[in-house]
């Protein structure tokens, strides 16, 4: 949405703060003090990476903002008017949406699960040019919607999202739910991730060489087992993982087997042990390590950090070569 000098009652803010992930943007001019202090306080409340605020000086209110800019700066091109600036914008989120906006696909496992997933594919015109993905992977007692506003932002950024729901969680419990699993059956769910990364690497446009795994709490550390055992994970992104004490050695082990850079996201009011896994992660000059106060989960950090996903996002780009990489002919 586009809100022009924007006079909002109580309702309206109440709306805003209900579709906080919505990408909003707000445009007034500061001498318009009613619509300034509305906007700004709505501005506020939005909690996604897309949303924006532009303030401009004497241009007036409204749509009439265009015309004014028009006359003040007779001289400069029309494309640069406050205007096109914000059709810009809207076209921008839209396509940010991907190919076809989201869609519903379901997977099979050879142990005959069906899994619940939302593609998402960037709008990708360019013949040749593949683009990254990432397979994201909801922690339990949650679905994919956790992660509705990163897709966007991944999308935004060039990136195909797969937002898996792995066995027993979401919609994927066609045989059991998570908090009735067995751990033998728990322990089979990095396979989960690898029937993930087929589907997204058999996409059209998808490099199957640029490929990574994002997963919070428990599926942080099933994204971890996943990226051990399939090379193709070119990056792993782990968001507010816990170490145990008995799975402490296994974690230190698996980390070390890795042969891919590492996105650490933790808080400091995690346990020592998880305190010393991240101190670890961070030793290496490949890896990132990021660290919050508090010890809220992953999933709700964009809550208190509105760059949150878009930090995400960037660093999968730059792990992947974002920039595209040119298809070779096969000759066939």
């Amino acid at each position: 949405m586009i809100l022009l000098s924007g006079i909002l009652n109580e309702k309206a803010m109440d709306f805003i703060e209900a579709n906080s992930t919505k990408p909003i943007l707000y445009v007034v001019s500061k001498e318009d003090r009613t619509s300034f202090d509305d906007m700004t306080t709505a501005y506020n409340l939005t909690q996604s990476a897309g949303s924006d605020i532009w303030v401009h000086d004497g241009l007036g209110v409204g749509a009439t903002m265009g015309s004014v800019w028009r006359s003040v700066f007779a001289d400069q091109p029309m494309e640069k008017s406050t205007d096109d600036a914000e059709g810009e914008w809207l076209v921008n989120e839209l396509r940010s949406l991907g190919t076809g906006a989201a869609s519903e696909v379901t997977l099979t496992t050879d142990d005959g699960w069906t899994l619940y997933a939302t593609l998402r594919l960037p709008d990708n015109d360019k013949d040749g040019v593949t683009v990254p993905g990432v397979v994201l992977l909801p922690t339990a007692l949650v679905d994919r919607d956790s992660y509705f506003n990163l897709e966007r932002v991944l999308v935004r950024h060039g990136i195909a999202v797969l937002d898996l729901e792995w066995r027993g969680i979401g919609k994927s419990i066609g045989k059991g739910n998570y908090i009735d699993m067995t751990l033998p059956e728990l322990l089979q769910a990095p396979k989960d991730v690898q029937v993930g990364y087929k589907f997204l690497a058999s996409q059209k446009g998808v490099d199957p060489e640029r490929i990574g795994v994002l997963g919070t709490a428990l599926a942080a550390k099933i994204a971890m087992h996943a990226a051990k055992e399939n090379p193709k994970f070119k990056a792993l992104a782990m968001l507010t993982p816990v170490t145990w004490p008995w799975e402490e050695k296994n974690d230190y082990e698996t980390i070390d087997a890795l042969d891919a850079p590492v996105l650490f996201v933790t808080g400091d009011g995690f346990g020592e042990l998880t305190k010393k896994f991240a101190a670890y992660v961070g030793q290496n000059k490949r890896n990132q390590l990021i660290t919050y106060s508090g010890g809220m989960f992953g999933y709700l950090l964009g809550r208190i950090d509105k760059d949150f996903e878009a930090t995400i996002a960037k660093w999968f780009k730059n792990q992947l070569s974002g920039e595209g990489k040119q298809k070779h002919a096969s000759g066939s």
